[in-house]
């Protein structure tokens, strides 16, 4: 009985000489294409969500202060 590395060599050679090559390009391109957009909407996400808590923080602790000028920023 063939090892599971030795059916995928086999699998891969039946693939790579079979004539849906074209096909399987292509749909392998649209798959990466996919891929990449929902790892970009994911990261997006992550970061909208990072910006609007670091945003309700500055303003918790801006709470009951006396106000700042205009020039004040925060690390300044």
């Amino acid at each position: 009985m063939p090892t599971i590395a030795q059916m995928h060599q086999q699998v891969d050679r039946i693939w790579h000489e079979s004539f849906h090559t074209t096909l399987a390009a292509t749909l392998l391109g649209h798959l990466r294409q996919h891929a990449r957009m929902g790892v970009s909407a994911a990261v997006e996400t992550a970061l909208v969500a990072d910006v609007r808590a670091s945003q309700q923080t500055c303003r918790q602790a801006t709470v009951g202060r006396r106000p700042t000028s205009a020039f004040h920023r925060a690390g300044t």
